[in-house]
């Protein structure tokens, strides 16, 4: 096992300008599987089962942020990209995935009469591109997604903030999306928060990077044609206590949320033996979910 992993980052902090801009690298090479493997001989059946798996990857990214003459406007741009590429066997299953990204985003901010009420509006722009091979059979699929968005926040004193906010993105596959978001966030005092969030998302399946400790059994992968996205709507509640016992401080908190599918994708192990079969589920999903610490 052989990992190397290295992030430099350069700041500039300026009278109107503030910048960051950073790259990283990982370089991962993994070999597993029987005793009795050699990678050094052909993986045959006359060979012991083994596993191997190269990863490398590269990222930079670069945010700015500029003040403008009116002192509560300002705007910012943020950019990223990435490569990564992962070369893969178990056994005599290969798999080998390259995505190449790109991300732009630029935002406007001001305070509108004064500083409760602040708006942010801004255009994105997400480039993914995905070229994969699972056992000699290619899959590839290029994203371009513009996008246009606009939140408003309102703030009263430090007891009460609301976040709401529109998204819509054109997707070069799937079409326009619209997606709302809300959050708030109530103080009762010091020591007792509620937060409360509802909203909406959306997302591509990377079957193949999701479902990958299916290539480490006898199973095959089967994907269905024409995988639609998966949509959700998610909602959510947190309360949050801080108090003093004994001259120590502790805290408790209560966490609620529900996400509703309107599309998922699912990865059904039981509808063959021998397969994996990934496809859009047709009909209701809900996911619930409670938590005390």
């Amino acid at each position: 096992y052989t990992m190397l992993n290295g992030i430099q980052r350069w700041k500039y902090q300026g009278k109107y300008i503030e910048s960051m801009f950073g790259v990283k690298a990982l370089y991962e090479n993994r070999t597993g599987g029987q005793l009795s493997y050699n990678p050094d001989i052909p993986r045959t059946t006359a060979n012991g089962y083994g596993i191997g798996i190269n990863t490398r990857r590269m990222e930079a990214f670069a945010k700015t942020g500029i003040l403008l003459p009116n002192p509560s406007s300002s705007i910012g741009t943020v950019i990223s990209g990435i490569y990564h590429r992962q070369e893969a066997f178990f056994g005599l299953t290969e798999y080998t995935g390259e995505q190449k990204n790109l991300y732009i985003n630029l935002l406007y901010q001001t305070n509108v009469v004064n500083k409760a009420h602040q708006v942010t509006t801004g255009i994105s722009f997400m480039y993914d591109d995905y070229d994969e091979t699972y056992n000699n059979t290619p899959y590839r699929r290029t994203e371009k997604v513009p996008g246009v968005f606009a939140e408003y926040t309102y703030t009263y004193t430090d007891k009460l903030s609301l976040v709401s906010g529109l998204r819509l993105d054109y997707h070069n596959l799937y079409g326009a999306m619209l997606n709302p978001r809300m959050h708030l966030r109530y103080n009762f005092n010091p020591n007792s928060t509620l937060r409360a969030s509802a909203g909406r998302g959306m997302r591509v399946a990377n079957v193949f990077a999701e479902n990958m400790g299916i290539f480490a059994s006898a199973r095959q992968l089967v994907i269905a044609q024409n995988l639609q996205p998966e949509t959700a709507w998610n909602y959510g509640i947190n309360f949050t206590h801080k108090f003093t016992l004994f001259d120590r401080n502790g805290y408790i908190s209560f966490d609620a949320y529900r996400t509703d599918f309107t599309s998922q994708v699912i990865a059904d192990a039981y509808a063959s033996s021998n397969q994996l079969q990934v496809y859009n589920l047709s009909g209701k999903s809900f996911a619930n979910s409670f938590q005390v610490e």
